[in-house]
């Protein structure tokens, strides 16, 4: 049973040991590279900007107008997995 318990020790102490190395370097490298340009117009025009959705909320404005298609696609595949169940 200490064998166990000593390996179990060791693969803990491993994993935080690396854990902490992974918050340590992400630190180092900074904060990225920026917004890209598709994420700076959502950000800009989602909430009445020049092409505004006219939408209450961003989060609506992105999901229903500017990617109205493709959630109607997955809304569409849900629901048809919802019926064949």
């Amino acid at each position: 049973m200490r064998g166990k318990s000593l390996i179990t020790a060791v693969i803990i102490l491993t994993f935080a040991a690396l854990m902490t190395y992974a918050v340590i370097s992400l630190q180092v490298f900074g904060e990225g590279t920026g917004v890209r340009p598709l994420g700076e117009f959502y950000l800009e025009n989602s909430y009445f900007g020049d092409y505004s959705a006219r939408s209450p909320e961003v989060v609506t404005s992105i999901l229903w107008d500017y990617r109205g298609i493709d959630t109607l696609f997955e809304t569409a595949v849900f629901f048809l997995a919802i019926i064949g169940s």
